[in-house]
Formats: C-alpha cells, structure tokens, sequence
C-alpha cells in the first residue's frame, strides 16, 4: 500500500479542526446563554424577594406609636398608619417604636425652653434640642387637651420644649404621673420625655457609659 496522499492527509486535518472548533464554539455559545439565563433568573428573583420585604411590616412594628409620633397620621386609622409606612414612612427612614422616649413630664416640671411654633413629630422636637447643645427634651402628645388641631397657627404642631442639663433645676431622671392621662390605656399619657441622643434613656438622665455633656 503506497504512501498516503499528503492532499488527502491535509483534507483531514482541515476537517478535524473544523470539527473541533465548531464543537468547541457550540459549547461557548451554549454556556453564554445558559448564563445569561442565569443571571436573569437570580435577577428576577432578588426583584421579587426584595418587592415582597416593601409589603411587610417590621415584626417591632407598633403602629400606635408610629401614628402618636407624626401629626400628619392624626386622623388615620390603624390599617391606614400601616400602609402609610410601607408606603413612605420606610423610605423616609420614620421612628416606628418608642423605644427612645418615656411617657410623662419630667421631675420637677421646670426649666423647660419653648420651641416657637411647635414641632410636628418627636423626631423634630429631638433636632431641635440637639441644635441648642442641650441634653433632653419633652413634647405633648396628641393626647394633650391644647393638641395642636385647636389652635389656629400652630395648626399639626405639638407642644416641644427642650431641657439644658439635669443639674441645673434638679431633674432627676423620673417623670411626674399626675400630668399622665388615663393610665390603664397605654396610649393616653399626654407628655413624652426623651433625649438628645436617642441611644440614651432619660431615666439615666441621659447619660451613657461614656457620657459626656454636649456643652463640654
């Protein structure tokens, strides 16, 4: 049997390769779209994972205190105060426990320094005390019988003082319960008292492990 053809030898060589590649350029082409795929799908799922996170509430949601906190969700309803947050509370970042405050007016009840016009949330009522560099501050709630509604100018304001330090007039940290409202419903004290800084308590008198006053 004489020598093989060197033109037949290259005709197969050629064929091999092309068969080669197109076996190789299906199997890229293949993974492309499989991944793609993929990436689609994990796309689609984040997606609705995170559009079902937007409907529910957080499980320390306590709608009567999201609603006592704003006066723009005086007149709503339970379900109302619910979707309110879902809705734009949560995108706005609003306080929805009330953790950060303590019902009732402070011991002695004295020393406080007036905001003119009111503040409409206890979240403002707090700023507003950090701006004076003072240490707490107090508001009616929307349970005081001077409740901003009744009062022409300052209509969607509450009552909002500030408190300079707890030396001065001698606070003591403990809030007075002859100013409360009906006491056996938790919702009707008529005072909140809180602090500066929110990571604090006021029956600590605002003080924390490494406290320093704000004036110093």
């Amino acid at each position: 049997m004489g020598a093989p053809d060197k033109k037949v030898i290259l005709v197969v060589l050629i064929f091999c390769c092309c068969c080669c590649c197109s076996s190789s350029s299906s199997l890229i082409t293949g993974g492309f779209f499989w991944n793609k795929k993929e990436e689609k799908e994990e796309k689609e799922e984040k997606e609705e994972k995170e559009e079902k996170e937007e409907k529910v509430l957080p499980d320390d949601f306590d709608w009567n205190c999201y609603q006592d906190r704003y006066s723009d969700l005086i007149d709503k309803n339970k379900s109302e105060v619910e979707q309110h947050y879902l809705d734009i509370g949560k995108s706005k970042s609003r306080t929805y426990t009330c953790k950060d405050i303590t019902y009732g007016l402070p011991e002695p009840n004295v020393g406080h320094e007036w905001k003119d016009g009111g503040a409409s949330s206890y979240d403002e009522c707090r700023t507003y005390a950090k701006n004076k560099k003072h240490i707490a501050f107090g508001m009616q709630t929307r349970y005081h019988s001077s409740y901003p509604d009744k009062i022409g100018d300052n209509k969607g304001k509450y009552g909002c003082w500030s408190i300079k330090d707890f030396a001065t007039h001698k606070h003591t940290g403990k809030v007075s319960t002859s100013y409360n409202g009906n006491k056996t419903e938790k919702w009707q004290d008529t005072h909140i008292s809180g602090c500066a800084d929110k990571e604090m308590t006021f029956d600590s008198q605002c003080r924390g492990l490494f406290y320093e006053h704000p004036n110093t």
